[in-house]
């Protein structure tokens, strides 16, 4: 039994659906940080959590918002780009974080192209923002090079 399908293509608890051939011009290859096939790891164990993980009625993270995070995370990371953390919905539903020395960023993701982002820069009044987005995640790029910034900032103060 096909626990998800796209595009008319399956697949089962298991799987490896990341490097599967069917699925490898879907899902950004590029290694841009070290970290990248260990998220595809984490994700792929996000898809394969049982039903009820949670000890009540939570559902696993479904194969398309995974895809979907792979490929937001090759438009906003960079080979210096730090390892985001996720976070399951209980819906199915995936969350992106980063929480840095700098600030923090949230991307929530409900299904593609339908993100919930949010950002904060610390030590700082004004930096901080929430948007929806879509499929332009520039804007999350943007965030994430300025909270290294203030990071870096951080590091050159307290030397």
């Amino acid at each position: 039994m096909s626990f998800s399908e796209i595009d008319g293509i399956s697949a089962e608890k298991g799987d490896n659906i990341f490097s599967s051939s069917a699925f490898s011009g879907r899902v950004v290859n590029s290694v841009k940080g070290e970290w990248m096939a260990e998220s595809e790891n984490k994700l792929e164990r996000l898809i394969n959590l049982q039903n009820g993980w949670d000890g009540g009625t939570a559902r696993s993270v479904s194969f398309r918002n995974a895809n979907f995070a792979m490929n937001v995370l090759g438009a906003v990371c960079d080979k210096g780009s730090p390892a985001p953390q996720f976070v399951p919905g209980t819906n199915g539903d995936l969350q992106i974080e980063w929480h840095l020395v700098g600030g923090s960023i949230e991307l929530h993701i409900l299904k593609p192209n339908l993100v919930k982002a949010w950002y904060e820069v610390n030590n700082s009044d004004d930096e901080e923002g929430e948007q929806d987005l879509t499929n332009n995640f520039a804007i999350v790029s943007d965030w994430l090079k300025k909270i290294l910034g203030a990071q870096g900032a951080a590091d050159r103060n307290a030397a």
